[in-house]
């Protein structure tokens, strides 16, 4: 059975982008109707709770921003579906905020003047954007404490920490990370499904949020103990051996899974780096990147964990590694604590680089 046809409310100040955007939705097969508000008080009087399954709103908006707007229509329905049109060049810390599973994000392209161009980002970004937060919304797990599977003792040394999320995973990390110490022996590389525009503020949210250190990918840094590194927007992170060092690598090679970057990619590279040395940890995600991956890293010998279905906000990607092969299962609270006993503080470090 498929997603049934959506009930689309538009919220922009912008009268063209408005236009454009109802003008390319109304003949969309997943489409039932579309209406538009010019700003976010008129969409609070017009919302029907019954009556929209998803929202399309523009994050910068006189006198009720996108953020408000969305949180006073969730507190009608809950489950609403929404993408937040952003501009890059005026990011707010607090739409990160609102990556909880129902989310999508779409840069809105810097010039209006060609309307063929935005007619493009329109189908190619904002509407499969669309319908990804709606598919996720109606897979979201509700945010109760449910049953994992006991963790296996570690047999071998871990060398590196390897992560990757999609829908929900900021929120994810967001718990993850700040629990961690500094004296932390090993590093760890996070591929987050994400724009370019979005990584750096990712990270630098998260360096603010804990005591060890984190930062965007940069091409050729060397990778270090206690430190969390975040795979650039657009870009695939590996990481490889370079004399007594490790270091990331970033390239615009071909999508996996239709992701750049992907946690597969990730998650090859470093069994490729440092063999059975890798902990490996899928986070709530759409899709099925990582599966691949954490399969590579189970045959080499190292440890895979998914995060437990009723913390995820879409299990589709710890869901799919469970289904191809062994893992842990772990609830969102004790990853952090898994990683300190299957990581360590405080010993020297197995390789040069970390």
């Amino acid at each position: 059975m498929g997603m049934k046809k959506l009930h689309v409310l538009i919220v922009d100040d912008s009268q063209v982008m408005r236009r454009l955007i109802t003008t390319s939705l109304v003949n969309r097969n997943e489409i039932a109707s579309v209406d538009a508000a010019p700003n976010g008080l008129s969409a609070l009087d017009e919302f029907d709770a019954s009556r929209y399954d998803a929202v399309i709103i523009d994050l910068e908006m006189p006198r009720f921003d996108g953020i408000a707007t969305l949180r006073a229509l969730r507190h009608e329905r809950p489950d609403l579906a929404a993408v937040i049109v952003t501009n890059q060049r005026r990011l707010q810390p607090e739409t990160l905020r609102a990556f909880d599973g129902r989310t999508e994000n779409a840069v809105r392209p810097r010039s209006i003047v060609g309307s063929a161009d935005v007619e493009n980002w329109i189908g190619e970004e904002l509407i499969p954007k669309l319908l990804t937060a709606a598919t996720s919304t109606a897979t979201i797990r509700p945010q109760t404490a449910g049953p994992a599977r006991p963790s296996t003792t570690p047999q071998s040394r871990i060398d590196v920490v390897v992560i990757g999320g999609s829908t929900g995973g900021p929120n994810a990390l967001a718990q993850i990370i700040p629990r961690l110490r500094p004296d932390l022996a090993v590093p760890i590389l996070v591929v987050q499904h994400m724009p370019a525009e979005f990584t750096p503020m990712l990270a630098g949210q998260l360096d603010k949020l804990t005591e060890v250190a984190v930062s965007e990918a940069t091409d050729g840094a060397v990778v270090r103990q206690a430190n969390v590194v975040i795979a650039a927007g657009n870009r695939h992170m590996t990481m490889k051996r370079s004399g007594l060092s490790t270091v990331v690598e970033l390239s615009h090679g071909p999508k996996e899974n239709s992701c750049r970057p992907s946690v597969d990619v990730l998650f090859r590279s470093a069994v490729k780096a440092v063999g059975s040395h890798v902990l490996a940890i899928v986070l709530t995600g759409l899709g099925r990147d990582g599966a691949e991956g954490a399969r590579h890293v189970q045959e080499a010998g190292g440890q895979v964990l998914v995060q437990d279905e009723s913390s995820s906000a879409v299990w589709g990607m710890p869901g799919e590694v469970i289904a191809s092969g062994h893992a842990d299962v772990v609830k969102l609270d004790d990853i952090a604590d898994e990683i300190a006993k299957r990581a360590a503080y405080g010993r020297e470090p197995a390789c040069a680089a970390c």
